[in-house]
């Protein structure tokens, strides 16, 4: 298991805690006193992994992106575009 996996394993873990320390029961009570993981430090990846499309993958895709959703397609072609400025947009960039 990879410290990205961990990372965001442990945010989401650390999200919910944070919402019952916060949410209250039916006689009003908190739920959580206080979230035991409050200040913990989450594991960085050194080098994180990044996907790669072909350029065969990528036009596959933007082909039946619009077949799913316009705003499916539109958000793909918006993080696309964000990869190809330098910015790994998602965690995808298209290969060369």
């Amino acid at each position: 298991m990879s410290d990205r996996t961990i990372e965001h394993d442990l945010k989401f873990l650390m999200a919910v805690l944070n919402w019952t320390a916060k949410s209250r029961d039916e006689r009003g009570g908190l739920l959580l006193d206080s979230n035991p993981l409050r200040g913990l430090r989450t594991p960085a990846e050194k080098n994180p992994t990044r996907v790669v499309l072909a350029e065969e993958e990528y036009q596959a895709l933007i082909g039946v992106s619009g077949q799913i959703d316009w705003r499916f397609q539109s958000r793909w072609c918006s993080l696309t575009r964000q990869g190809q400025e330098g910015v790994p947009a998602a965690g995808f960039s298209r290969g060369r």
